[in-house]
């Protein structure tokens, strides 16, 4: 069993993503485990969990779901928005909007609410996966992909700017996956 992602959206609780376990919370506070979507099919469909509008919201294959706080553990609600996506691969609360990275075709944005009947939008970008999101200093988001290089998109001008590997440019990425973007504490990416 591997671990894929570890996040953390306050002091004491720990997502723990698993390639074939699931999901884990690792709560430091009252000293639990918990595990979630470990015994349902889904051990290694689990890929992507966000704080999206103080909900945690995660990925599984290509669904959408909300963890619901109870008293002592969290409760996963399958969230029925009417769209067939394809697998999911990364979660990212930007701008008021929940953004969504797919394995393989592209990225889709859902303003506001996540509820039957929001609105699914796509982003004009290559069909291809998507690896990771950022964003800088300016709000612009940084998107990396499976093979088309990093876009650069900015909501105030409604634009979307592509760099692809060109072997002939020393300043172009060196190559077309990116499957992670970090922005440091100057606002260097």
């Amino acid at each position: 069993t591997g671990i894929k992602k570890i996040i953390s959206f306050n002091n004491y609780e720990y997502w723990i993503i698993t390639y074939n376990k699931g999901l884990y919370l690792l709560n430091t506070s009252n000293q639990t485990l918990s595990s979630y979507f470990s015994n349902d099919g889904n051990e290694s469909s689990v890929n992507c969990v966000v704080d999206y509008q103080g909900k945690i919201i995660a990925a599984v294959s290509n669904q959408l779901f909300h963890l619901q706080k109870t008293s002592d553990r969290y409760e996963p609600v399958r969230i029925p928005i009417n769209f067939d996506f394809p697998e999911i691969k990364e979660l990212f609360n930007y701008q008021q909007s929940l953004w969504i990275g797919s394995q393989a075709q592209g990225c889709y944005f859902i303003n506001g609410e996540l509820k039957t009947g929001s609105t699914v939008n796509q982003l004009p970008l290559a069909a291809s996966g998507i690896g990771c999101f950022t964003t800088d200093p300016s709000n612009q988001l940084w998107i990396g992909t499976r093979g088309n290089g990093l876009a650069r998109y900015n909501p105030s001008k409604n634009e979307l700017v592509v760099a692809e590997h060109n072997p002939y440019d020393s300043r172009s990425p060196g190559k077309n996956f990116v499957l992670s973007l970090f922005t440091d504490r100057q606002g260097l990416i």
